[in-house]
Formats: structure tokens, sequence, C-alpha cells
């Protein structure tokens, strides 16, 4: 299956707990285990659905920034973001974020360095 990885081990690896407190930011590194594009409302507009495996939990993403087009299952990113909510999906604990910006990029580490 593209844009998945194994989920068995992947919940082997993370634990099952929500990361912060609804509405403030959170910022998170891991593993993109899932990486889906979502058809929008609008004629010719897609989201994308990221689901990041990190040492703390799981962390959901949805959005349509350009840097999420970019990565797929199995990449490494460092994103932050606002706690919209905390989440279950088949009773498994995930904290979604909203307004998520990826940290690790060329153009970021470009501009840190200034």
């Amino acid at each position: 299956l593209h844009g998945t990885l194994d989920p068995a081990a992947r919940r082997q690896a993370v634990p099952d707990q929500w990361l912060g407190q609804e509405g403030e930011k959170l910022t998170a590194t891991g593993t993109i285990v899932t990486d889906l594009t979502i058809d929008g409302y609008a004629f010719n507009s897609t989201r994308r659905l990221l689901v990041l495996a990190t040492s703390e939990g799981i962390v959901k993403l949805v959005t349509a920034a350009a840097w999420a087009y970019e990565v797929q299952a199995g990449d490494q990113v460092a994103v932050v973001g606002t706690v919209k909510a905390h989440e279950l999906y088949r009773d498994h604990k995930q904290t979604r974020l909203v307004r998520p910006r990826r940290l690790d990029t060329p153009a970021a580490q470009k501009a840190e360095n200034r």
C-alpha cells in the first residue's frame, strides 16, 4: 500500500498518549507513517492528510501547505502547529494540529543562518 508504513510496527514503537493541551503550540519531530491527498470542496483543490509517529505519540495534520505535497511515508520531519483536538482513531490516541509549519525545510534553515 502506497502512503502507509506497517501499522503493527508503528503501534509497538509509539506511545498511546495525547500531546500538549488544546490551543497551545506544539513542536513535533518524527516519521511520516501516512500521506494521503484528499479532494477538496472547490474544483481542482486538494489537502494532505499526514500522520506523524513521534517518540511521544501520534500527530495528525490536514493541510494544503506546499511542503506537505513534497513529503511521503518514511520521511523524517519536524513541524510546529497549534493543538486543535485530542482524537481517537481505532482506539488509539492522536493529537490533531492546525496551521502546521515544517521546521526542517531548506528555506527555514537558510533563514535561520542569516
